[in-house]
């Protein structure tokens, strides 16, 4: 900030910084890091001179509010004087906004006190008027017709008494008739300006206490949407733990949330009251510093070839070793480093910003253009807020939307790589389904043929033991076989109906391609039931055993009779209850002593994964309790 030196009325004159931007000016971002500070005050805003603002005919029913910008009368050194003897005293002018530097306020470096004065002239009939603020560095009192209407901190001319805080807010003042007398008394001791940072806006109550509470809305949603999307992100990152770019950006929502709560409404402190001033600011600076570190590392994670391996660390070890700096240093020294670190974040940003422009013109397409118009806009804002904070412009914290400009940006990405993986998966898929069918074709064909081979060498086999060995492996063989045939004919090759294939294999282990020659009854009792197809094949072998043997053993001796099969799910197992009306089993039945290789096959595949059992009768009646995951449809 210049200052100058002009006389007027006899009073010296100091210049403060320069006008109030448009209210809520805009800042102009595009594909390059275009960011337009506010522009001086248009001519329809009124300014203040020699301390006196003219508003009798400013419309406060229609118009909007009318910031209270321009020369105010300045006393230095006191803020208890009354207002008989702050004008009775050799005062200054100084332009509001306004930063102390030096001993302007009576102290040095841009530290004490001092007393705002400025009169406003208001039109005939005002409707009942509100006071809107943010915030006066570094405490501060305001009196309107010498009553006091708000006080944040304890401003004092002694360091000693003297309390910081910061708490935007709004104090409606009624009826004001014709003329308000306006007394602002500030303090600082801790940061390294003090002064009326930011202008009062003086409009009417009810639209002060709507823009305030909507302002108090926005940042909380902002707040809220940013906690939010980064507690998502930290949560893919912890189910895929590969892919830091998650475990990055959430680190960096979640800080830009708490920049929305420690910033501009400052809504932390509408949650924590009391908090101590000096841990509001370093949260504040912590916030910048954390936020630039996670952004580079997560921006480093999505893009590798953005910056070098040593670029990337060159911009995030000085903002770690800044993060270090702001927790031990004091407040005051702390406060005064900020711009050295501002200079070197805002000179990474213009090397990210630069590195990506020469990337997408070497690679032009639709991502590398939306990663750098969603950048650029973030890196805007990241500069407006840096200038935002040291005053230079007053746009206002653009940060969170440049935030979420820039993850929408990020979202079109995603979403088109989706739909292209997407596109992918599923021609993959299909791929993987004429494959896997064409596998089980050809495992099925391969088995038949081997079953083919066993029943020729059976046909010319004379010993009946040996033929009965050979007819037991081809319906063993045939067993695996119809599993490749059902999954063949099926669009999802990972599981079977075992009561579809039980029941298909029982009638061919009965059919005239079997041994039963169409003699036997068949009832099987089955629930749908999706097994995988190592089940099926184990339950295929285990019943090829059973029913082959109750056919050899109870049916074809007597020349026929009932079978009847039932498959039931029973919690984690699958229960397979396999009766006959034959003779049943002899008492004191054991199947082990017979020593066959049915037995032994079914008790292989059922060690440690099921029992066996032979209940009694009527009839032969066998249980069989296979361990497996089982899926009712």
């Amino acid at each position: 900030m210049i200052c100058m030196f002009q006389h007027h009325e006899g009073l010296e004159v100091r210049g403060g910084l320069r006008g109030w931007a448009i209210t809520r000016g805009a800042a102009v971002f595009g594909t390059l890091l275009i960011l337009a500070a506010c522009a001086a005050p248009t001519p329809k805003t009124p300014q203040s001179y020699g301390g006196l603002l003219d508003l009798r005919n400013y419309d406060f029913a229609s118009g909007e509010s009318a910031p209270l910008t321009g020369q105010w009368d300045f006393l230095p050194g006191s803020v208890d004087v009354s207002y008989q003897d702050f004008m009775k005293s050799p005062r200054v002018l100084r332009k509001v906004p306004d930063l102390w530097k030096g001993d302007e306020a009576g102290g040095h470096q841009g530290h004490g006190s001092g007393t705002y004065h400025l009169t406003v002239l208001l039109p005939a009939n005002t409707p009942p008027l509100a006071l809107h603020y943010l915030s006066a560095s570094t405490a501060f009192r305001i009196e309107v017709q010498g009553k006091t209407v708000v006080q944040v901190g304890v401003p004092s001319a002694d360091p000693g008494t003297s309390r910081a805080a910061y708490k935007p807010g709004f104090a409606r003042l009624g009826n004001v008739h014709d003329r308000m007398d306006i007394m602002v008394r500030v303090s600082n001791y801790v940061y390294r300006n003090g002064g009326m940072w930011f202008p009062i806006f003086l409009g009417s109550a009810d639209k002060i206490e709507s823009l305030h509470m909507r302002e108090l809305a926005e940042a909380l949603a902002q707040g809220i949407a940013l906690a939010i999307m980064g507690l998502i992100l930290l949560l893919v990152f912890f189910l895929r733990r590969q892919e830091k770019a998650f475990l990055y950006g959430g680190l960096f929502a979640l800080v830009m949330a708490l920049r929305v709560s420690v910033t501009t409404q400052y809504i932390l402190t509408d949650f924590w009251p009391l908090i101590p001033f000096t841990l509001l600011i370093k949260l504040e600076y912590l916030s910048m510093s954390l936020a630039f570190a996670a952004a580079t590392a997560f921006l480093t994670c999505l893009f590798p070839s953005l910056l070098g391996r040593l670029l990337k660390w060159v911009c995030i070890l000085p903002s770690l070793a800044y993060t270090a700096l702001i927790l031990v240093l004091p407040l005051d020294p702390l406060t005064r480093s900020l711009i050295g670190y501002q200079a070197f974040a805002v000179f990474n940003i213009a090397v990210a910003v630069g590195a990506l422009l020469i990337q997408t013109i070497r690679t032009f397409n639709f991502e590398t253009a939306a990663v750098f118009i969603g950048l650029s806009v973030l890196s805007a804002s990241a500069v407006n807020d840096i200038f935002y904070s040291s005053f230079v412009w007053w746009t206002g914290n653009l940060a969170p939307w440049g935030f979420a400009f820039f993850v929408a940006f990020l979202v079109i990405i995603l979403a088109r790589r989706l739909v292209g993986d997407f596109a992918q998966a599923e021609e993959l898929l299909s791929q993987k389904e004429l494959l896997v069918k064409e596998i089980h074709h050809r495992v099925k064909n391969n088995l038949q043929v081997v079953a083919s081979l066993v029943s020729l060498q059976s046909n010319g086999v004379t010993d009946p033991r040996m033929k009965d060995v050979l007819t037991a492996l081809r319906l063993r063989i045939v067993s695996m076989g119809l599993v490749h045939e059902k999954l063949y004919g099926r669009a999802a090759a990972e599981t079977l109906d075992v009561g579809n294939y039980v029941r298909d294999l029982t009638e061919l282990l009965i059919s005239k391609d079997g041994i039963g020659a169409g003699m036997v009854n068949l009832t099987i009792k089955s629930q749908p039931i999706e097994m995988s197809v190592d089940t099926c094949v184990k339950v295929g072998l285990i019943v090829t055993e059973i029913v082959s043997n109750a056919m050899k053993h109870a049916l074809l001796p007597k020349g026929g009779g009932k079978l009847v099969v039932g498959i039931s799910k029973e919690r984690k197992s699958l229960r397979i209850l396999i009766e006959d009306d034959g003779p049943g089993f002899p008492p004191h039945f054991d199947p082990g002593a017979t020593g066959t290789l049915g037995y032994q096959i079914v008790t292989t595949l059922l060690k440690n994964n099921g029992k066996l059992d032979f209940l009694e009768g009527p009839g032969g009646r066998v249980r069989i309790e296979l361990n497996a995951e089982t899926r009712t449809t």
